[in-house]
């Protein structure tokens, strides 16, 4: 019953719209389709549907203005701030940790230490590991500003500002034959309001996003947000700010719940006591509650996009950026994520979103409309942009700004706004927020990310083991190896790799080395391409790009290891053992280490291809390329054993060093009359050590490469 009341509402809210916009008297006729006999049943109730250009709705009421609260503590040794109840300083909010910092005496001066549980404590921007303080010093924690008193007897605390969003003359960096995005862009948005941004395709509209969450290189201008000039407070500020990209940029395979608490573990403090249940919370907020348990994967486009929305507000950022959020939705969902927004507004955030949707604008407070070019042309209340602009409908205002043969319109427009009120109520604002900027001083030490790393490696860890296995071909890698093992054992003859002589062990090694390389290199090749959306949005909210690549390493390596075990289990099974080893452990143990290494080193390298390919169509070009390589360049089928150039492209690939080390073990060069007389083969400890260390060396040089190729291609 409730699937056909959803689809015959959704189906008359179409219909009505139709009507209405073809009506040349658009809200009288949807006045009338709003009177319903009050008998009625509520489900048969279409909804409301508001024409093109509907008519100017009050604006939302504006919160009353909140005085400053100035607190002041005394200023002893051994002075703790944060949030538990034994600190001297209590402070409250998302990022603050239970113990968040400490000040102590030092002689003649005080000092300042983060005890790095949370986002940090910072000083002029900076994150601070440790720094002095004396008179008048000043620092930040949270949305807290902090201040030794004149005589330094007191700590005063101030709130960090409003939260504001001030633009000034902002122009981003263009670069040769590229369009611009953002020409003297200038605007002021109130915090608890909702800035709803337009403009035609190509417009930069949400290059304003980009310059706040520093993906956007400006030139000229000022950006301030709570009274912070966002260019030298951009650490500071990140965790303040929450962005919810236009695509569905999250792990799939999780649970709404799974996802939702991996993501609150990340971003909380590593100290900070559990207060009530934020997941609940927030699900509750945004009617997810009933979907909490099913996978991401089988929600609804509005259900997902809430879900990615709930995402954001876990943190409970000051400023929430949207892309489109209502891209895809039907009428009712549209309206029922702008009523959403506005009630974060009232409850004291500030929201910017990018929209093409005008039917529910009346619930934004301003609107912003930009031309091509990132240029504005009006910012204001939603009930003013036609008439200000002087066009019929919202139809008709994108075509204006859109169509080039509207250019000098369009240029004079642009004008007019520079030479508004708007422009100089932004150039006031910015002055303003200037005039209160202190004298930071820059901290003593700079903290590390160590802790922050240590803290996020074991719940990426953690999450990775439930997204490989929460697939239905979770299992399947293991299947694979056994398969592709027994393949290798049926073309293979019994003794093949005994005491010898035998001509099949070369052909048996080569298979088996060549199994792990593929298996090994498939686990890995494709992960980071798959997820770069999903990373890039995480690296924003602070999620350490090495944690994440050695997260997805230490899981993938133990599923590597197990499938060189299985194949070599299964391998020695069919056609028994080797012959020969160098150490005193059983022959199919030292086999196992043999391959378990070269599906390790395999697996790095697709860790490395993953993060340097741009698409997944290059990635799988790429892997394919390197796998025909090292078949090519294992030793086996090349001999490489006159130091050639070639011999030296093949040390870079582990199916070398592979084959090499399984060589070593069986005394290839011995048992095998047709094997070339490489010294890589030598049956002793210390060529085998060297093989082995080999695979561990390249397995660190690729892996550390993923990490330094991942993380510029973030920046």
């Amino acid at each position: 019953m409730r699937r056909i009341h959803r689809l015959t509402h959704r189906r008359i809210a179409v219909y009505l719209r139709a009507l209405v916009r073809a009506h040349p008297r658009g809200p009288a006729a949807l006045a009338g389709f709003d009177r319903l006999d009050p008998g009625l049943p509520r489900w048969v109730e279409p909804g409301r549907v508001r024409p093109e250009s509907p008519d100017p709705a009050p604006p939302r009421p504006s919160p009353e203005p909140q005085g400053e609260d100035v607190q002041r503590f005394p200023l002893r040794h051994g002075t703790f701030i944060g949030h538990h109840e034994d600190c001297q300083v209590r402070i409250h909010g998302y990022h603050v940790a239970g113990k968040h910092a400490v000040i102590e005496r030092r002689g003649d001066h005080w000092e300042l230490r983060d005890l790095g549980h949370s986002d940090g404590t910072f000083q002029g921007g900076r994150p601070v590991r440790r720094t002095s303080l004396t008179a008048l010093s000043v620092f930040d924690i949270a949305d807290h500003r902090f201040q030794i008193s004149k005589d330094e007897l007191e700590l005063v605390v101030t709130p960090l500002g409003e939260c504001d969003l001030v633009v000034h003359d902002l122009s981003d960096v263009t670069k040769k034959d590229a369009r611009p995005r953002l020409v003297e862009m200038s605007l002021v948005q109130r915090e608890r309001t909702v800035l709803a941004v337009l403009g035609p395709s190509g417009a930069g509209k949400s290059s304003l996003f980009a310059a706040l969450l520093g993906e956007l290189e400006t030139a000229g201008g000022h950006l301030y947000f709570e009274g912070l000039d966002v260019r030298t407070h951009r650490e500071q500020l990140s965790s303040k700010l929450g962005f919810v990209p236009q695509d569905d940029s999250m792990h799939r395979a999780l649970t709404v719940e799974s996802l939702l608490r991996f993501a609150d573990r990340l971003r909380r403090p590593s100290d900070r006591r559990q207060e009530g249940d934020p997941v609940a919370s927030v699900c509750a907020d945004l009617g997810l509650t009933e979907h909490i348990g099913k996978p991401v994967h089988k929600l609804s486009g509005g259900q997902r996009k809430r879900v990615s929305v709930a995402l954001e507000m876990l943190s409970e950022p000051k400023l929430l950026m949207l892309d489109e959020p209502t891209s895809g939705l039907d009428p009712g969902m549209d309206r029922d994520v702008m009523e959403m927004l506005a009630a974060y507004a009232d409850r004291g955030g500030t929201v910017a979103l990018v929209t093409h949707a005008t039917e529910h604008l009346h619930l934004a407070d301003q609107v912003l409309v930009l031309a091509p070019g990132g240029r504005p042309v009006y910012c204001g209340p939603p009930g003013g942009v036609l008439g200000t602009l002087q066009v019929p409908t919202y139809a008709d205002l994108m075509k204006l700004l859109e169509d080039k043969k509207n250019k000098e319109v369009v240029d004079r427009l642009v004008a007019e706004y520079r030479a508004g009120p708007v422009v100089e109520r932004a150039k006031r604002a910015v002055e303003e927020a200037a005039a209160r900027q202190t004298t930071e001083q820059e901290p003593d030490r700079r903290r590390g990310k160590l802790r922050s790393f240590l803290h996020q490696l074991p719940i990426l860890v953690a999450r990775q083991v439930v997204l490989t296995f929460s697939w239905p071909g979770g299992m399947m890698p293991f299947l694979i190896a056994g398969i592709a093992a027994v393949i290798a054992a049926v073309v293979s003859k019994d003794g093949a790799l005994g005491a010898g002589p035998t001509t099949e062990a070369t052909t048996a090694l080569s298979i088996l080395v060549t199994l792990c390389v593929l298996t090994g290199q498939a686990l890995s090749y494709s992960n980071l391409v798959e997820e770069h959306n999903v990373v890039v949005r995480e690296h924003r909210t602070g999620t350490i790009t090495a944690a994440v690549v050695l997260s997805k390493w230490l899981v993938f390596a133990v599923i590597a290891v197990v499938q060189a075990v299985i194949a070599a289990g299964v391998f020695v099974w069919w056609r028994n053992a080797p012959a020969h080893a160098v150490t005193g452990m059983p022959t199919s143990v030292e086999l196992m280490f043999d391959l378990g290494a070269t599906s390790v080193a395999a697996m790095s390298l697709g860790l490395l291809i993953s993060a340097c390919c741009k698409d997944l169509k290059t990635a799988v070009t790429v892997t394919s390329l390197v796998v025909v390589a090292q078949v090519a360049l294992n030793g086996v089928t090349t001999d490489l054993s006159g130091g050639t150039g070639v011999a030296f492209v093949a040390a870079l690939l582990p199916a070398r060093w592979g084959l090499a080390a399984a060589g070593s073990t069986v005394d290839l060069r011995t048992i095998s009359p047709v094997a070339y007389r490489d010294e890589l083969w030598l049956h002793g400890k210390v060529q085998w050590l060297t093989d082995l260390g080999w695979l561990a060396g390249l397995t660190a040089v690729f892996v550390s490469a993923a990490v330094i190729v991942l993380g510029r291609r973030l920046r």
